[in-house]
């Protein structure tokens, strides 16, 4: 019975140094290394685009003085505030730097047209039911309107990536918006016109302001992108007297401005 134990304990012994020196001829395996974050689609790049869309306008005629020496307007007439709207063509151009796997910031600046024009019978505070000028007959002779034309804007842009191929941003910056404001009236003495005799002016300049808004933009096949995008400016006020080379009949105007943009945008980068 000895001589049997002997013999099983050598046995096992055997087995086990057997499976140690298999166990050390088999190759060493290291830990594979992190593998590098990928972007699945890397947003920096310069891009132009264009733009379809409409603007809505929001303005404030305000007569502050007429006639000679300059005095109080009807108050029952002004301030009037006009509204219009317009289709809006447009182009734009920027650059885009990815900062991080989620950050995009950029720098763009876009150029559009539209022809927003608004008329109205009679030119506001020169006439109504307060005596301090023409009566009511003049809206019959009298008039005045706004017209918008080109706008543009310079603008910073902050994103966020909600997807790898989708783009939540906000945007802000100067904006400046061509209008031209016009008064005419048919004056004479047999009518309720506010002038003495027939007056027309046109007085075209550039409102310079602000800008904010934003947008959805994702990139939907290689290099092209399209977005879908709304801001608001606001233009601060333009002042004008008209007819002022003839002081009787001439109009002290203060006039207000502020847009809402809405649009779609298709754009490529580079």
């Amino acid at each position: 019975m000895i001589r049997l134990s002997q013999a099983l304990n050598g046995a096992i012994a055997a087995i086990a140094f057997t499976q140690l020196a298999s166990a050390a001829d088999l190759p060493r395996t290291s830990p594979a290394p992190n593998a590098p974050v990928v972007l699945a689609t890397d947003w920096s790049g310069l891009y132009f685009g264009g733009s379809l869309g409409g603007r809505w306008t929001d303005s404030t005629w305000m007569t502050t003085a007429m006639g000679d020496p300059l005095g109080p307007v009807d108050p029952t007439t002004t301030p009037s505030s006009w509204r219009s709207s317009t289709f809006r063509i447009g182009g734009y151009i920027g650059g885009n730097w990815q900062i991080n796997p989620i950050w995009v910031v950029g720098l763009e600046a876009d150029a559009a047209w539209g022809n927003n024009k608004k008329n109205l019978a009679g030119i506001p505070g020169t006439f109504g039911s307060g005596g301090q000028g023409a009566d009511l007959g003049a809206q019959n002779f009298d008039s005045s309107s706004i017209t918008l034309g080109w706008d543009g804007s310079i603008r910073a842009r902050v994103g966020f990536l909600i997807a790898p191929t989708w783009l939540l941003y906000g945007t802000g910056g100067f904006a400046w918006q061509q209008i031209t404001i016009s008064a005419s009236c048919n004056g004479s003495l047999f009518n309720s016109s506010w002038c003495v005799a027939p007056r027309s002016e046109s007085y075209p300049t550039t409102m310079v302001g602000w800008t904010a808004g934003g947008g959805v933009e994702t990139q939907f096949w290689s290099h092209w992108f399209l977005r879908a995008e709304y801001r608001y400016s606001s233009y601060g006020n333009v002042s004008h007297i008209f007819f002022a080379d003839t002081p009787i009949d001439q109009v002290a105007v203060t006039q207000s401005l502020k847009t809402n943009l809405g649009l779609i945008g298709l754009s490529y980068r580079y």
